[in-house]
């Protein structure tokens, strides 16, 4: 009994122990939070003071700068107002000065043919007519430059208010392509006017040479023969279904060129209807959904290539295997058929996964593509991301972009819908190259294009060889050099017909 007791006490003083320790312990530690806390606290407050100091004076310094330059900017022109006074001032000085020396010579003239007098007479009333000559001369000199500076004025302020007013993308592409004329195509069945983006009639027919031109030549090499590179050639040599190399509205069977898998057939067909309605050659659809899609068009397409059976295991093991990835696919669709026919037999819910996914895969390609087509009418920029985002994805697809544009452009009768080709041309040109194999037939088509867009084309061409394929297709930013007014030079405003965003860039570079 004394044992047990003794061990109950031992116990007992233990956890006693135990809990005052652990009690202590934890004030401890509180009170080494608290310090530390209180330390780092000192620290903050501290180091904010030294911010704020140091915030303050970096204020003082720029206000000061930004005063001084406004106080150089003031100077300058200050000097160069008095300046323009004083010149004008010595200029009627100088003006009083000769029509004053010219009065004398008049007066010694005339005192040879008649008294002192009259002769004074005269040359007096000549005097005060030269005097109200170089007055009105004056005054029409200030009135000319007072209309040439509100004139001025009135396109930096129209600059102004066009950079200010609110503009999506999609309307900054109408507005760049708002000068083309109508064609019949658009409008036989115009969309809806939620999504109206063709030009309407009423605002003139313009020629073919007013579209195009108005673009510099750029210094290229023009000594490299290509007359043996014609279209024409290439299109009778490689392309499919005895399709010619001339303009068309129909609806394409089947791809220009041979392409290895479904999936890019199927992009090839929607890419052909996507040109065509760009062009303005093919109507747009009559129907759109009731709900609008806010997806980005690069996002689909990048969504819907993702899934291309190109990335699949088939295709992998076909290049690998260094087998023509049709045929491989074709024995594997052989492969594939039996599994099926043995799963019927045996187990008719379980499919492989290979298969599954093979067949979801294509599925969801053409009802993408399908969806695209016609869900509803399309902008013109999201017809452009369409079709660059695809050569940008795509490089399997480059050649039959450049094919179905080229074959559009050969021989076409449509004014509007040439020159809205020549215009897709030059911004697929900027942003991905053809193949080595194509790329000396489109340098020929190109150089037999209108003078005002084929060295462009052709300089935007060289340009995306050096720098190589974009990333992403042009945004409204870089399109909106097509149509806003830039100034360039100081002094002198320019509208900016002409340039191309990266043309933009080196001239604000070297200012």
């Amino acid at each position: 009994m004394r044992e047990s007791a003794i061990i109950i006490q031992k116990y007992y003083r233990t956890h006693a122990q135990k809990r005052r320790y652990q009690n202590m312990r934890v004030g401890y530690m509180r009170l080494q939070a608290l310090i530390r806390s209180r330390v780092v606290s000192h620290r903050f407050k501290h180091l904010r003071g030294h911010i704020i100091s140091l915030q303050a004076r970096c204020r003082g310094y720029l206000v000061r700068r930004e005063f001084q330059h406004k106080l150089w900017a003031v100077t300058k022109i200050q000097a160069q107002v008095r300046g323009l006074i004083a010149r004008r001032q010595y200029r009627k000085l100088k003006l009083r000065v000769e029509a004053a020396r010219l009065k004398e010579e008049e007066e010694k003239a005339l005192r040879q043919q008649m008294d002192k007098r009259k002769a004074r007479e005269i040359a007096e009333m000549k005097y005060l007519e030269r005097l109200k000559e170089m007055e009105r001369a004056e005054e029409l000199r200030a009135r000319e430059e007072r209309q040439m500076i509100e004139t001025k004025m009135e396109r930096v302020r129209e600059a102004e208010r066009q950079r200010d007013e609110p503009l999506d993308d999609s309307q900054l592409v109408d507005r760049i392509f708002e000068f083309l004329p109508p064609d019949s195509a658009s409008e036989t069945q115009a969309p809806p006017s939620r999504f109206q983006d063709l030009p309407t009639p009423g605002k003139g027919a313009v020629s073919e040479d007013d579209i195009i031109s108005g673009i510099p030549r750029p210094p290229g090499d023009q000594d490299e023969d290509l007359s043996e590179y014609k279209f024409q050639k290439y299109a009778a040599t490689y392309f499919q279904g005895n399709v010619n190399h001339q303009y068309s509205r129909k609806q394409l069977k089947q791809p220009l060129l041979q392409l290895q898998t479904q999936g890019d057939q199927l992009a090839a067909m929607a890419l052909w209807i996507t040109i065509l309605r760009f062009m303005g050659d093919m109507a747009e659809p009559k129907y759109h959904m009731m709900d609008r899609d806010t997806t980005s068009v690069m996002s689909k397409v990048s969504a819907t290539l993702g899934r291309n059976f190109i990335k699949s295991k088939e295709f992998q093991e076909a290049q690998l295997m260094g087998m023509d990835p049709v045929v491989y696919m074709s024995q594997k669709n052989r492969s594939i058929r039996h599994k099926l026919v043995s799963l019927t037999l045996k187990r008719k819910h379980k499919l492989g996964d290979d298969v599954r996914r093979r067949l979801q895969e294509e599925e969801y390609t053409a009802e993408s593509y399908s969806s695209w087509l016609d869900s509803r009418p399309t902008s013109n920029l999201e017809k452009l991301h369409f079709i660059i985002g695809h050569g940008i994805l795509r490089a399997e697809l480059r050649d039959e972009i450049y094919c179905q544009i080229c074959k559009q452009l050969s021989n076409n009768p449509s004014k509007s819908s040439h020159a809205r080709g020549w215009i897709l041309l030059s911004l697929c040109v900027g942003c991905f190259a053809p193949s080595e194999d194509f790329v000396k037939y489109l340098l020929s088509f190109i150089r037999e294009g209108p003078p005002g867009y084929a060295p462009y084309c052709e300089e935007r061409l060289k340009r995306t060889f050096a720098n190589g394929t974009r990333n992403q297709p042009p945004s409204w930013l870089e399109l909106q050099v097509i149509e806003v007014h830039v100034s360039l030079d100081f002094g002198r405003l320019v509208k900016n017909k002409e340039l191309d965003w990266k043309v933009i860039e080196i001239k604000m570079y070297n200012l």
